[in-house]
């Protein structure tokens, strides 16, 4: 879309119009840019309208794949139930994204939730029961839960200043659910919610950087998170609930996206295209491995959590792009680049 602006009053003077269609959508990412001289260039979305087509892997530690045999759709954010029947996933992009719940037996999806409200992220509750997810059908941006059958009302937990997708965990006794938030692009926060009485929330870190994916061990003793204070995302270790108590670096060369093992030996993260393994200890105190490379693949990833292990630790759950249906296989996209761009643009939205 674009609209006319006088950049001298700082003010918008006339109605918005559309540009260019059919661009790729990534979760809330469009795929374009523009230079200086004038020149467009954009990917092409697939599948209907702009939004991503993806199909839902199982990857071994060997990186053989293994297809669950969902539909393609725009995935984002699965979770594997805590007995690995089931997925709990966003499907859709901004106000239209809902969650839904994949049976692994079946085969079959079935959505959850049908509020206009950009529902994304969501996580089963311990016992598998309940999904908790982040929402903002009721206005500013909160944390929800509902009953995991589709029965029952859709209940808010708490509030939290992220505008978008939110990583969330469980401490080992399911009392507490830790989150992370942002009040902007460098400055982050991870807080936590209490599950009893009138829900109190703490913030238990709080940098002049990006702080997201917040990932209690299954003993609750040790959180894993990422940071930017060096300035590139890495995966760090602190113990969990006193996380002033130490701080130990996990990635080495960059890491997004951490899980921990079922067993908590081993910690798992993305670094691009590469899922990498990092042996660790928790007792007597912490203590890491070095980084290993399990096995690598253009698998989706962008903000937020996008895939999860399987509760015997031997599979990692994966979200494919399925590429464009005229395509035999998944291949690299098309990029349209249009030359001298603002005439057109010109004639479009006239300007004073």
């Amino acid at each position: 879309m674009a609209v006319p602006f006088d950049k001298n009053k700082l003010e918008v003077t006339g109605g918005r119009v559309s540009v260019v269609e059919g661009v790729y959508l990534s979760d809330f990412l469009l795929q374009y840019a523009v230079s200086d001289s004038g020149t467009l260039a954009y990917i092409p979305g697939i599948g209907r309208g702009s939004v991503a087509a993806r199909t839902l892997v199982w990857v071994d530690r060997n990186g053989k794949e293994d297809p669950l045999g969902a539909q393609p759709n725009a995935y984002r954010f699965p979770k594997i139930s805590p007995d690995g029947t089931r997925v709990a996933l966003t499907v859709g992009a901004g106000r239209n994204a809902d969650i839904w719940i994949f049976d692994l037996y079946r085969k079959n999806l079935s959505r959850l939730t049908s509020e206009k409200g950009d529902d994304s992220s969501p996580i089963w509750s311990p016992d598998g029961k309940r999904i908790v997810f982040a929402s903002q059908h009721e206005g500013p941006r909160g944390i929800y839960w509902k009953a995991a059958d589709g029965t029952g009302k859709i209940d808010r937990l708490g509030s939290m200043s992220s505008p978008g997708a939110a990583s969330f965990s469980w401490s080992g006794e399911a009392k507490t659910l830790v989150f992370e938030e942002a009040s902007d692009i460098s400055i982050g926060s991870i807080s936590a919610i209490s599950m009893e009485g009138n829900r109190p929330t703490k913030q238990l870190l709080h940098e002049e950087h990006i702080l997201i994916h917040p990932q209690i061990s299954p003993d609750g003793r040790w959180i894993a998170y990422v940071s930017n204070e060096s300035g590139k995302f890495d995966v760090f270790v602190r113990p969990y609930p006193e996380v002033n108590g130490g701080k130990w670096p996990i990635s080495t060369s960059g890491g997004v996206e951490p899980r921990w093992s079922p067993d908590g030996r081993e910690l798992f993260y993305r670094n691009g295209d590469a899922m990498m393994a990092v042996a660790v200890e928790t007792k007597p105190t912490f203590k890491a491995g070095v980084p290993k490379e399990l096995f690598r693949g253009s698998y989706f990833s962008t903000i937020g959590m996008h895939w999860d292990i399987s509760p015997d630790g031997k599979r990692f759950l994966m979200i494919k792009e399925a590429g464009d249906k005229t395509d035999a296989a998944p291949g690299p996209r098309k990029i349209v680049v249009v030359l001298n761009w603002f005439e057109e643009l010109k004639q479009r939205v006239p300007v004073k």
